[in-house]
């Protein structure tokens, strides 16, 4: 009876394995005859490796944003085909969600001062994925509460979803984001050298501070 159990179990369980990989076989195939890829998919911006953040400084750094972001407009906004400059497309520079039509772009780095002398700086960083537009209300909090807030866009965020597969940027989203953090460190004690300072990292489901001094 018990060799009989174990025949018609192991038989059951052989079954449910072929079906599960003709299943996976399917979608597999599925998935290939899709759609090509679009351009914003396939492109790769030029981010700094984590050797040239260390030896930069935050105006340098602000500047090779500039530089990348002005690459993404060339290699993918002007190079849209004409099914893809629609408005919900927010590459298509007629689009109304076209980051640099805002007032502000928070794709980029940015620094927010209060009126009258700092009570102290902040430093915050948004999470993996995410870019300085997820940090914008806590920046507005903080100046409004007389700090100076400072949101660095960190490697391989704010510009296409193959950003992270930029350099070194696998390595520091997971976890090695030191170079950079200590660019905008470094500007936010020139912001407010006596002040008090705190770090602010945003990670799923939760926000991080430190001091530091």
């Amino acid at each position: 009876m018990g060799a009989k159990v174990f025949g018609w179990s192991k038989l059951i369980a052989i079954l449910l394995a072929v079906a599960a990989l003709t299943f996976l076989a399917i979608r597999v195939y599925d998935v290939q005859r899709g759609p090509a890829l679009e351009v914003w998919h396939t492109y790769v911006p030029r981010e700094l490796d984590a050797e040239a953040i260390d030896k930069t400084d935050w105006n340098g750094y602000l500047a090779k944003e500039a530089r990348i972001l002005d690459d993404l407009r060339r290699e993918v906004s002007q190079k849209l085909t004409s099914g893809e400059r629609v408005p919900i497309n927010r590459y298509f520079e007629g689009s109304p969600v076209y980051p640099p039509h805002f007032s502000q772009d928070f794709n980029r780095s940015f620094v927010l001062e209060p009126d009258g002398a700092p009570r102290g700086v902040v430093v915050l960083l948004h999470g993996l994925t995410d870019s300085p537009y997820s940090q914008r209300h806590i920046a507005r909090l903080y100046r409004d509460r007389g700090f100076v807030a400072l949101v660095i866009r960190l490697p391989g965020h704010g510009t296409v979803p193959r950003g992270i597969d930029s350099g070194d940027v696998g390595r520091m989203v997971g976890g090695d984001t030191s170079g950079s953090t200590r660019s905008a460190a470094a500007c936010a004690c020139a912001c407010a050298p006596s002040s008090r300072r705190f770090l602010q990292r945003r990670r799923p489901g939760a926000q991080i501070r430190a001091r530091w001094h």
